[in-house]
């Protein structure tokens, strides 16, 4: 008899999981082929020249940055509208979109200390300082050296989604959130973007320091989508039917085991 109720309960067992496989078929992860994109913002070219004002980060080599320097438009924002910034997206409404980053420090221009972080809320984790070693929270964080890079996964909630990354002047005490907040009064910071492919953006930063000079060499970090993972979700509706079938052979299943055991 023990026996038979072990049967049972192994039926129940092999029912359950085709009910449960029956929910898991109800979403998938798909690979998505997306890309990075700039929205709104205002055309400016950078300033020719080397020195305050003109576009010079210490160690930037124009052959190796996809031929960025004076003389090139970029799109730059002081403020940000709703809607407005740099996204990344593969092209539909999907969420949440699951995707990997790669930053890499470029160079500096700048008096100020600043740091960039993969944030849209300015903490204790940088991605890097300009001029160290500076210590945020219980993190110390050394001079940035050209090249430095930092990868990180990030499950973003909205397609198209914001980047989340920023810059934030120590020195100065402003900030400039990709889509979100910028501070400064008289001398404004701003943000600049430059898009070089569907997957690589260049971001400058103008800490609102001298003058201000406009030349958004202040901090300037590369952005590379490496991947992007879309999870479609199928409305459950769609999943009921296979759901039933599954408790309906767990149903037959215990009911045929029981009537062969009380026959024993």
């Amino acid at each position: 008899m023990f026996f038979a109720n072990s049967r049972v309960m192994s039926c129940v067992g092999v029912g359950a999981a085709i009910a449960f496989g029956s929910l898991v078929a109800a979403g998938s992860a798909n690979a998505a082929s997306a890309s990075l994109s700039i929205l709104g913002g205002s055309s400016y070219t950078l300033p020719t020249g080397s020195g305050v004002n003109g576009f010079d980060p210490a160690g930037w080599i124009a052959a190796n940055n996809a031929n960025i320097n004076g003389g090139t438009s970029v799109t730059s924002f002081s403020s940000f509208a709703a809607g407005t910034g740099l996204f990344v997206t593969d092209g539909t409404s999907n969420t949440p979109l699951n995707v990997t980053l790669r930053f890499t420090y470029e160079g500096t221009e700048a008096g100020y200390t600043n740091v960039a972080e993969s944030a849209f809320i300015y903490g204790n984790n940088a991605l890097f300082v300009n001029h160290g070693p500076v210590t945020l929270g219980a993190n110390t964080y050394p001079n940035a050296n050209i090249g430095d890079d930092v990868t990180e996964g990030f499950s973003l909630t909205t397609n198209p989604a914001l980047v989340p990354f920023l810059f934030q002047s120590i020195s100065g005490n402003t900030i400039a959130v990709n889509g979100g907040t910028v501070t400064g009064s008289s001398t404004p910071t701003a943000i600049a973007f430059y898009k070089v492919n569907p997957n690589m953006v260049y971001a400058f930063f103008d800490d609102s320091g001298a003058g201000p000079d406009r030349d958004f060499d202040d901090m300037v970090v590369r952005i590379e989508l490496l991947t992007a993972t879309s999870i479609t979700p199928t409305p459950l509706p769609a999943a009921l039917p296979l759901f039933a079938s599954g408790l309906g052979a767990m149903g037959l299943l215990g009911w045929r085991k029981r009537r062969k055991a009380l026959a024993a």
